[in-house]
């Protein structure tokens, strides 16, 4: 009988509405006003949220930027060494010699 016990919170008038699937009906129980926030307060949360998140993605992406710098030395450095050391064959890993 619990699976066929749903409980819900109308969009509307925010009450929290019990509906027995078995019986097919649908009762309103107690409005719930303990956590009713004031849209002021949300908006401000919001925006804060926002700066802190936009604050972190700016930091994020000079952190990337500065990675690409240094891969891109990185490889340079990499492929200059490889046209110094062309006597040299490369290492292969099915050879067990």
């Amino acid at each position: 009988m619990v699976k066929d016990l749903h409980r819900f919170r109308c969009p509307c008038c925010r009450e929290n509405i019990e509906f027995d699937a078995r019986s097919k009906k649908a009762r309103a129980l107690k409005v719930d006003t303990t956590d009713e926030n004031k849209l002021d307060e949300l908006m401000g949360r919001q925006k804060g949220e926002d700066k802190r998140l936009g604050d972190a993605f700016s930091d994020a992406a000079q952190a990337q930027g500065g990675q690409a710098d240094k891969f891109d030395d990185m490889f340079s450095q990499a492929l200059e060494d490889s046209k110094n050391d062309e006597d040299k064959k490369p290492h292969n890993p099915f050879d067990l010699d």
